[in-house]
């Protein structure tokens, strides 16, 4: 290499006749060994830093929260300039919703989709939007989601998972095959039941509580098994409720979110360039999958109206008992959250008042 150099020197010095073209015959060869060598390393640095995550969810990929997720991947991908890539594992492929939390924790997998109130065992502050008749829309529901968003993530970095977004499912509404003008219209009335807080409710109104799973739903409206019951109207239409109701009150009984998480492991692995990807491509994904969700509660409950069901707001007397269960809910859960909740709900309810 050295000979090679002093000959470079001395024909660029002296480049005598041709000089010129010899010049550059020799500056392109003495260029070529160490291009050639960096290349190949210029490539493996970059297969280096390019990496996938593996991202479960329990829910059908055909669903709002799974095409969501799709699209949160596509621009990931594009933002990074494919250095990371993230594959879609949906319908319980990877993992079933309950394995979901602890195997993004273990690190079987980079992320995954929770249902939040399903982790409120976890996060207790996790738990805030499965609170029965505290919001009245999605307003209501976007504010709660704010101030309590940082409480849940805090908690979560405890475990090693970091937030990335959320996304409410349709709000759950009351469904009779009668009309309801007050929460002693529902006595004696056979309710669907399927978890803890329609349990605690058929119970308060002294309706008669009927276990019924979601697969087992459109059978129980067709034979006329239950009077009524809360769901959200996209459920409503998934189960041809139309069937064996009536009535759809739009009572906004409570709005439940799903959140993507991601290793804590994972993402401190990344470059920040690629981390400030993420984080701008979750924001992007939060706000469409927002206005996903309101677009297709819009949409179910005009389907619901299409099949001759009366879908219209409470009256006064049912808003305001249950604006008064809500209560009565809150103050349980703040208990069983030891005072933590008061975090949360003291701004949301000062705000409320204010406004």
């Amino acid at each position: 290499m050295e000979q090679l150099n002093e000959g470079i020197r001395d024909h660029i010095m002296n480049p005598g006749p041709g000089g010129s073209v010899r010049r550059r015959v020799l500056l392109q060869a003495a260029c070529a060994g160490p291009l050639a060598a960096w290349l190949p390393h210029s490539r493996a640095a970059a297969a280096a830093s390019s990496r996938t995550w593996r991202l479960a969810t329990g829910y059908s990929a055909d669903g709002l929260h799974a095409r969501n997720i799709e699209l949160f991947a596509q621009e990931v991908k594009a933002a990074t300039g494919g250095t990371l890539s993230i594959e879609v594992h949906a319908g319980g492929k990877l993992a079933k919703l309950p394995d979901i939390f602890p195997g993004v924790q273990d690190g079987r997998f980079e992320a995954g989709e929770i249902l939040l109130s399903a982790v409120a065992g976890t996060l207790p502050m996790a738990g805030v939007d499965a609170i029965p008749f505290v919001v009245s829309g999605y307003a209501d529901a976007q504010r709660l989601a704010e101030l309590a968003r940082r409480p849940i993530d805090d908690k979560a970095r405890d475990f090693g998972l970091r937030m990335l977004f959320d996304v409410p499912w349709p709000p759950q509404g009351l469904y009779s095959n009668r009309p309801l003008q007050a929460i002693g219209d529902l006595r004696g009335l056979r309710m669907r039941t399927y978890n803890d807080t329609t349990r605690r409710f058929a119970s308060y109104v002294q309706a008669k509580a009927v276990e019924v799973n979601a697969v087992d739903l459109p059978a129980a409206l067709r034979s006329g098994q239950i009077d009524a019951m809360i769901t959200s109207a996209a459920t409503g239409v998934e189960s041809q409720a139309w069937t064996g109701m009536k009535h759809f009150y739009d009572v906004h009984a409570w709005i439940p979110k799903n959140a993507v998480a991601v290793s804590r492991a994972a993402f401190g692995s990344l470059a920040p360039e690629q981390q400030q990807a993420v984080l701008a491509s979750a924001e992007q994904a939060q706000r469409r999958g927002w206005q996903m969700s309101e677009d297709a509660a819009r949409a179910a409950k005009q389907t619901l109206g299409g099949h001759g069901m009366a879908v219209e707001p409470p009256g006064p007397i049912l808003t305001r008992e249950l604006k008064r269960l809500g209560e009565k809910f809150s103050l349980e859960w703040i208990r069983a959250t030891n005072g933590l909740g008061n975090a949360v709900f003291l701004p949301y309810f000062t705000q409320a008042a204010s406004r």
